[in-house]
């Protein structure tokens, strides 16, 4: 099975202090971390990857911050919602949940203790319809070879449409190699309030959408079966 190994692509900077401005919320488009059906069967929209503190003098974040360990037994309540809204889409969903917490969530102990972690995640998930939003402003999945201009995607999430109210705020898109889009930023301020991405994160070259031909590949149909092998990350 091929496998698609798109996080490292977004390796980054490793902070000496644990400073942050503001979060973000990492959401991630299906078909395109996969290319093609997931190793289990997801729901047809975004998909959280990781809620982010983030420093907007640089264009990387704090990572694997001194703080606690992982523990299950904290998030049991939460379980079933992260199954659905926070699924590792090429393994194990658990460990997926100890990356994110023991890499990114620890750098923020001083605001979120791990269980707070992933249910402002989940709020903030529960919050925001990229999914809808685009929908409403004409922005579908569509098959291969047909694409959007990038500065349209934005604005639609920023705008919002005829049902569906934006943000307000710029997010920051992330594009696969062959510049399908693989996930999208939207950006808190410590408040958890919206606000633009920085300059810094929408102009950092990692995985830059180009702007005339961003392909927004629709899911497989019928929904994929759970595949025997998995790939984590």
């Amino acid at each position: 099975m091929k496998v698609f190994i798109w996080f490292l692509f977004f390796l980054p900077i490793v902070y000496a202090a644990e400073h942050y401005d503001y979060f973000q919320l990492v959401l991630q488009w299906p078909p395109t971390v996969c290319r093609g059906p997931c190793t289990r069967p997801v729901q047809q929209n975004f998909t959280i990857h990781g809620l982010w503190p983030s420093d907007s003098t640089m264009p990387g974040r704090p990572i694997n911050c001194t703080g606690s360990q992982f523990d299950a037994n904290l998030i049991k309540d939460l379980i079933p919602s992260l199954d659905k809204f926070w699924p590792n889409l090429t393994g194990d969903n658990e460990y997926f949940w100890r990356n994110q917490w023991e890499s990114h969530g620890t750098c923020s102990e001083d605001t979120f203790n791990e269980h707070g972690y992933f249910s402002k995640a989940l709020e903030l998930k529960e919050n925001v319809d990229i999914l809808g939003c685009l929908d409403d402003g004409g922005i579908k999945p569509l098959p291969p070879k047909v694409v959007y201009r990038s500065s349209d995607i934005s604005d639609v999430i920023e705008h919002g449409g005829h049902k569906f109210n934006g943000t307000g705020h710029k997010p920051r898109l992330w594009c696969s190699e062959d510049n399908n889009l693989l996930e999208i930023s939207v950006c808190y301020n410590l408040d958890l309030a919206y606000t633009d991405c920085p300059p810094k994160l929408l102009n950092y070259s990692s995985h830059i959408c180009k702007d005339q031909c961003v392909g927004f590949p629709d899911f497989p149909y019928p929904p994929p079966p759970l595949l025997a092998s998995a790939v984590s990350y």
